[in-house]
């Protein structure tokens, strides 16, 4: 691990995300702070996140791991499907003023 003093002697930064970067500002921390933020913010991770959005997310996974045949072109045409959509933006819905999720109904189903 390089120090701070060796870095800021270098005179620039290297983009690298060094731990010990004097120059802050550089998008290789950026984007090491992005990824970080949304590994722990994302599906069950957040404690501000309702009970009631968790257990939509739950059937929606019990659900895309059930399916028989995997994800087929009619699969999006299904009545499942769409009572779960309605029930996501239901809750998110009645929860907006509290939680707002970093990722939608679309991304549940990758």
């Amino acid at each position: 691990m390089l120090t701070g003093e060796f870095l800021l002697a270098r005179g620039k930064c290297c983009n690298n995300g060094c731990v010990n970067c004097p120059y802050k500002e550089n998008t290789m921390i950026k984007l090491k702070d992005i990824i970080t933020e949304s590994a722990n913010a994302g599906w069950g991770n957040d404690p501000k996140k309702p009970n009631a959005i968790d257990k939509v997310e739950a059937k929606v996974d019990k659900w895309v791991n059930g399916l028989k045949k995997g994800w087929t072109k009619n699969t999006q045409y299904s009545t499942k499907l769409d009572r779960l959509r309605r029930d996501w933006e239901v809750v998110i819905d009645k929860h907006k003023n509290e939680w707002k999720p970093k990722y939608n109904f679309g991304d549940l189903l990758a």
